[in-house]
């Protein structure tokens, strides 16, 4: 896997006009809003969705399917290690995704169910099945 810094919603200075956008992102409560925010250009923004808690199923998955990993990325681990919702085809998005490092993540699921975890378990990179292989819930058959 390629080591390089993922892109974070942290990486917005608290001094730029986007400071003010993350903000109201994060604690709105107009899911239309949230909504357009899913839609924004600025990949960092769009990241801050998921850091809503109302946002809604259908706008996390299309976070999940985003163009950008660092979009990907971040569903996945504050989805799945952060704050542990993730509904199945969230879960079911992320285990295909193209980019090992999220594979890796729904691997390190304590909640994935077992069908995704037998996927995983064949997954051609070779971290995401050691990280399947650590797993106590799931047999060597």
């Amino acid at each position: 896997m390629q080591a390089r810094r993922l892109r974070t919603p942290g990486d917005i200075k608290a001094t730029s006009p986007t400071a003010l956008a993350k903000a109201r992102i994060v604690t709105t409560t107009d899911v239309d809003y949230l909504t357009r925010a899913a839609d924004n250009t600025n990949a960092l923004l769009r990241m801050c969705v998921i850091d809503n808690p109302l946002a809604p199923l259908p706008v996390v998955l299309q976070l999940a399917r985003d163009p950008d990993l660092d979009v990907r990325a971040y569903v996945a681990w504050q989805r799945l290690t952060e704050t542990h919702q993730a509904p199945l085809e969230i879960i079911e998005t992320l285990a295909a995704d193209d980019e090992p490092y999220i594979r890796l993540a729904v691997a390190s699921y304590g909640q994935a169910p077992r069908h995704v975890l037998v996927r995983l378990a064949a997954d051609d990179d070779v971290e995401v099945r050691r990280m399947i292989a650590r797993r106590p819930d799931v047999p060597e058959d």
